[in-house]
């Protein structure tokens, strides 16, 4: 084929010849053009398609991500509440001594072996970061889910063990007045219950109560109702008041700065008996506490609830 280009005027003809094999060549460029064209567009609809789409599993990421959060918060803060719940019931079921190990006289166990709670997370890291895929949320949320099932059973039994103890303090109202369950008095302790070594002799020696420190002075209350068998003063002890709350439970007070009962003297939990003081064989301002069951010294911070 021979294209001529004939301008107006004198100006030259100018001549271009085409061969077959250039049009076929001509038509293959064009055709590869529009089809490179047609990809790049369609590839540019689909990109904005996959941006819209990872918009939208990133927004539906962070709200699975938040809602991990305040599951996880929940699921602490039962776990918490069940384990203070346990602890409560256990202090009480020894104070009325249905659950004493120390003593030997469970009636009975308060829960099932192995429902301790666990240090170990739930179950692994619950939030690694918004790379994570919504299917492995979901499964997350849906274990989680399966433990909040597990502490609403957990929950329940201990309703149950709680009404168990309701009854229990119906039937038997006397008891939890005369029941020692709350501090004889402000203060830090220094000496626990139990063996230690003894700060004049160095002998390793038996602490049958603890000792509360504070200032000179500090009003000393009886932690429960009883009656006042005792007023006197010892040289190793000091100024010492002696309760009988009933039920074979003894309670005493050493190291007294001044005594406000009687022997003889009925009293009420919270009554004020006397003041923190440093008499008799004492390193220092404190009340020596004691508590005796059944003829059998015990530690107090067992029977403290408050």
């Amino acid at each position: 084929m021979t294209l001529l280009i004939v301008p107006d005027g004198s100006a030259k003809v100018t001549r271009f010849t085409i061969t077959k094999r250039q049009i076929i060549l001509a038509v293959m460029a064009a055709c590869f053009v529009f089809v490179s064209v047609v990809f790049i567009i369609i590839h540019y609809f689909h990109m904005v398609d996959q941006a819209l789409e990872n918009n939208n599993l990133k927004e539906e990421n962070l709200a699975l991500k938040s809602q991990l959060k305040e599951l996880q918060t929940n699921v602490k803060n039962a776990m918490n509440t069940i384990t203070r719940i346990e602890r409560f019931e256990t202090k009480l079921r020894m104070m009325l001594q249905l659950s004493d190990p120390d003593r030997n006289l469970a009636i009975g166990p308060i829960g099932a072996p192995g429902n301790e709670p666990s240090e170990k997370p739930l179950f692994g890291e619950l939030l690694p970061g918004i790379k994570e895929s919504s299917a492995s949320q979901m499964l997350k949320l849906a274990l989680l889910s399966n433990r909040i099932a597990n502490i609403k059973a957990e929950a329940d039994k201990t309703e149950e063990h709680l009404r168990e103890l309701k009854s229990y303090f119906d039937a038997q109202k006397n008891v939890l007045s005369s029941t020692p369950s709350t501090w004889p008095c402000r203060g830090w302790i220094t000496s626990s219950f139990g063996y230690r070594y003894d700060p004049y002799t160095g002998d390793r020696t038996m602490h049958k109560g603890i000792d509360i420190a504070n200032q000179v002075g500090t009003p000393v209350s009886t932690p429960a109702d009883g009656q006042v068998i005792s007023v006197e003063y010892n040289p190793q002890y000091g100024k010492i008041i002696q309760i009988d709350h009933g039920n074979s439970i003894l309670t005493r007070y050493a190291h007294l700065n001044e005594i406000s009962v009687s022997e003889g003297e009925k009293v009420i939990r919270g009554q004020k008996i006397g003041k923190l003081g440093n008499s008799g064989r004492s390193t220092g301002p404190h009340l020596h506490y004691e508590i005796e069951v059944n003829g059998i010294y015990v530690n107090p911070m067992k029977y403290i609830l408050d």
